[in-house]
């Protein structure tokens, strides 16, 4: 394998970067390419953009002619057409839907006429089929729907939706081929008069290698599709560069259209990346000097690869081992089957769950498996480059996001931050910058929650381990533990460098610098909220404050009276003992009452079990009964909970489990976010992880997994947790709380003037909301759609959609005011030239951390003394206001006793 680690750099040129742009440009051009050429092969050309618009634009006008053919072929004299008590059974617009998908699968290729009427008809009468099933057994036509959803052909589909109900002893009617013929032979037809896509040629073949012939219909597309086709793809191909790095600094902005890339090779991007051009010509009527001065230092910053990293990357991604969490290689095994599989049920709905979930697996791999791939593809690319440099653009609420993020990005995965490191390096110089060197370190190995002289300690402390990896991070692993691996080796790379140099040592990393809950932040300062700010790191304390675990905190006393007290000595058993004797105390309160005649270990055994109609849906419980299930499932999914996260050594349960719902509590995540959130991130990898397979013979997962799997796979104790986690939230930051509710009800009375919500944020930066209602014509469809069960046809339309402009807002405002702080560090520090940023986390060398501490908190006080963000917003929204409904705004809400300048003092609050 190629090594890097003294590949000799050269200087990039101008000359060098249009080259680059060219070879973007080729590049995005062949890849998409590639994509149509093998939807063609696979005759899914349906899916492709050309398609997908052919399909929305050509459904109505088809559903349209099809009704006018049935009006007519009602009325015709004589006998009536055999195919038109088909087209009876379906609406227009599904048909149409579903002729359009078969016959654009093949579009830029003859087709057999016959073959393609049939394969119309036949799709037709499958959706016949479905609906009928649906109408006569939801629970059966359901149970087809999972399956088939699991196959990606449609005619993979078709077979398994047959399999399935035939098993269950049931039919699907077919029509005969002559009858499938004749449909779609219509649907062709109509196809070619009114739509102008299609055209029927015909010629002649020998038959059977002998003397006669035949004559052969086939199906080919028009020139003027071809020639629109054609031309939709040359356009979209332009559009598809892969934006890369630049060997030059990138062009400044200097107006919304002006900045990035040195040619037009590639797609020219904008200062905010939008389709609105009226937006963008506003920006270029509004006076933002900060925001043009902040993006250019950081997209003016000098990056270059990391070559001991590139070399260890590189050796990792061919292997299996997950090391720091890169993917595997190769995907799982499947598990094997085992050998009672034909005769206990059991054993093979264990074994077909384990299948499923190691094929999900492998799924998700695949595609971080590319991702690492295109990264480190990208890095070779440049490594050889002594400067290499990021452009970058806005999104609509100022947050600022270099435009490569597809795969080389300072705002990457752990693994592509190590990948990079500045190109102009400082001497340490001083002791302080080699203490922020020992405190970057700790916090990348999770020890971060205690003060700055405990870090320092700790990364003394492990001096001759952090060595040790420098050297040889191959055999010394323990860089593995670290919370962000990659990252560890690079900050080991630096520390062994101040280990031989000391003060004399060139260090090029970024130190980070992270906002304690930023979101949570910028509304407590904003409200002046004491017990929000106290939360967060706003005011001084000895050692940084923890809201998540503070939040978990609340939640445990709730969690440990459901289960009772000494929970930590029980077993299985012992709790589900406890959570029958609370049954038993329903029982005997509503015996007598709702005159249960069933012995209470019978109905014990009937209220633990989930009673379900025939159609799936849940059937309604006797009062006592409901009361009874809740209980036991609540005891037994909190047990789960409390076995999996508390921590005896602590007394406590662990802060991580509330961590991503806190974080997202600012921008708009509720009870059900939070409930997405715990699957996504603890049940679901729980699944995976908690069934080991070694020749088909099944190990027992963890005991609070088995109890998760009782209670609906976890969903019963996702939405337990969700719930309990909200309420700890909103009590522990109220007026944060309070002010997101606020700006929910601001938003309401504004747009019921119709148009987008805006506002400007402090530096000058215009923040519009484009949410639009869409039109949107559905089209049910069993198998075609782009979901399972439908497919939608969205037409945009000039109506706001009132709705998401007022669900959006606040995590909109929230992500606007991190902005402005962000742009208000960078434009105010001079002397700083090195920026490492990632909405509220700011980075630079060592050697300047220092001074970029002390500017990250006076920007803050700045940004919350001389602006009353609140106030402003207000008055922005009552501009916008119908004149009848300003006096509907509510008033801002009332400040806490906060004092804004205990930030300046504060050793925490971004650490």
């Amino acid at each position: 394998m190629k090594t890097y680690a003294n590949l000799k750099r050269i200087a990039g040129t101008e000359e060098d970067q249009v080259k680059l742009e060219a070879s973007m440009a080729e590049a995005g051009r062949d890849r998409f390419r590639k994509q149509v050429l093998k939807a063609m092969e696979k005759e899914e050309e349906a899916d492709t953009t050309y398609g997908r618009r052919l399909v929305s634009t050509k459904t109505d006008d088809l559903a349209d002619a099809i009704e006018t053919w049935k009006e007519k072929a009602a009325i015709a004299a004589g006998r009536q057409h055999t195919a038109l008590r088909f087209f009876n059974l379906l609406d227009s617009r599904t048909i149409a839907y579903i002729s359009l998908k078969i016959l654009l699968n093949g579009i830029t290729r003859e087709q057999k006429l016959t073959k393609t009427a049939k394969a119309i008809g036949k799709a037709v009468n499958m959706e016949v089929e479905m609906r009928n099933l649906k109408e006569e057994d939801v629970r059966l036509y359901r149970g087809v729907l999972r399956s088939a959803d699991k196959k990606s052909q449609y005619h993979r589909k078709i077979a398994t939706a047959r399999f399935i109900v035939n098993e269950d002893g049931a039919s699907l009617h077919q029509w005969t081929e002559q009858e499938c013929f004749l449909v779609g032979k219509v649907l062709i037809e109509l196809v070619v008069e009114h739509l102008g896509l299609i055209e029927i040629d015909l010629w002649e073949e020998r038959k059977n290698k002998g003397t006669q012939r035949q004559t052969i219909y086939q199906i080919k597309p028009t020139r003027a599709c071809l020639e629109w086709i054609r031309k939709t793809n040359a356009y979209l191909s332009d559009l598809a560069a892969i934006y890369e790095p630049m060997v030059v600094q990138p062009f400044p902005w200097q107006d919304p259209f002006t900045g990035g890339y040195l040619t037009n090779q590639v797609t020219p991007i904008t200062l905010v990346k939008t389709r609105s051009k009226s937006y963008l010509q506003k920006l270029a009527e509004q006076k933002m000097p900060l925001v043009y001065k902040a993006l250019n230092k950081i997209q003016a910053t000098p990056w270059c690869i990391n070559l001991p990293l590139l070399d260890l990357l590189l050796s990792l991604a061919e292997t299996d081992s997950e090391l720091g969490g890169l993917p595997r290689a190769t995907d799982l095994p499947l598990p094997e089957k085992p050998d009672d599989i034909a005769t206990n049920e059991e054993t093979k709905k264990e074994w077909k769950i384990a299948k499923a979930d190691v094929m999900k697996h492998n799924i998700r791999t695949r595609s971080k498996r590319i991702s690492l791939s295109m990264t480190l593809k990208t890095a070779e690319k440049y490594a050889r480059f002594e400067k290499i440099y990021f452009p970058y653009q806005l999104d609509f609420r100022g947050r600022v996001y270099p435009v490569t993020n597809g795969s080389l990005s300072p705002q990457g995965a752990d693994y592509v931050k190590a990948l990079l490191q500045f190109a102009e390096g400082e001497k340490l110089g001083t002791q302080g910058a080699a203490d922020w060197l020992a405190v970057h370190i700790a916090n990348l190995w999770g020890v971060d929650k205690v003060s700055f002289d405990e870090r320092i300690a700790w990364t003394k402390e492990n001096s001759d381990m952090l060595y040790q990896i420098a050297e040889n991070p191959y055999d010394n692993r323990q860089w593995t533990e670290a919370d962000k691996p990659f990252q560890a080796v690079a900050a080991a790379l630096e520390w062994k460098g101040y280990l031989d140099n000391g003060l004399e040592h060139v260090s090029r990393i970024a130190v980070a610098l992270d906002g304690s809950c930023s979101g949570l932040q910028h509304l407590g300062m904003a409200l002046r909220c004491e017990e929000t700010g106290a939360a967060v790191n706003l005011i001084p304390s000895d050692k940084p404050q923890d809201i998540y675990q503070r939040v978990i905190d609340r939640v445990y006393p709730v969690l440990e009276a459901l289960v009772g007290k000494g929970w930590q000595d029980l077993s299985l058993q012992g709790i589900e003992k406890r959570a029958e004797e609370k049954m038993e105390e329903i029982y005997n309160k509503n015996k007598r009452r709702y005159k249960i005649a069933k012995p209470f270990p019978v109905w014990k055994e009937e209220a633990k079990g989930e009673k379900r109609k025939k159609d799936g849906t849940p059937m309604k419980r006797a009062a006592p009964e409901q009361e009874a299930y809740n209980i036991y499932h609540e005891i037994m999914s909190t047990y789960a909970w409390l076995s999996y996260g508390y921590d005896k050594e602590k007394g406590c349960m662990s802060r991580k489990i509330a961590k991503r719902n806190v974080m997202t509590f600012p921008y708009g995540s509720k009870e059900y976010g939070f409930k997405e959130q715990l699957m996504e991130d603890i049940i679901k990898p729980a699944k995976l992880e908690g069934r080991h397979y070694s020749n088909g013979i099944g190990i027992s997962a963890p005991e609070w997994f088995q109890l998760w799997n009782r209670t609906g796979y976890g969903f019963m104790a996702a939405t337990q947790m969700a719930s309990l986690m909200y309420d700890g939230v909103v009590q522990t930051v109220v007026k944060a709380a309070e002010g997101m509710e606020w700006l929910q009800e601001v938003a309401k009375v504004v747009v019921k003037n119709g148009e987008a919500l805006t506002w400007t944020t402090p530096l000058g930066f215009p923040v519009q909301q484009n949410y639009w209602k869409d039109q949107s014509k559905r089209v049910r469809t069993s198998f075609l759609g782009n979901t399972r069960a439908e497919f939608s046809i969205k037409v945009a339309t000039a109506n706001v959609d009132k709705a998401k402009q007022a669900s959006a807002v606040a995590p909109n405002f929230v992500h606007s005011l991190d902005a402005t702080h962000l742009m208000l560090v960078v434009a105010n520090s001079d002397e700083i030239n090195n920026w490492a940023l990632v909405h509220d986390s700011f980075g630079t060398l060592p050697s300047r951390t220092g001074d970029l501490f002390k500017s990250i908190r006076h920007a803050f006080y700045e940004l919350y003394t001389e602006h009353d963000i609140f106030s402003q917003f207000r008055d922005q929204a009552e501009q916008q206001a119908l004149p009848k409904d300003r006096n509907k705004i509510p008033p801002v809400p009332f400040f806490g006793s906060l004092e804004p300048s205990l930030i300046l003092d504060s050793q925490y609050s971004f650490a």
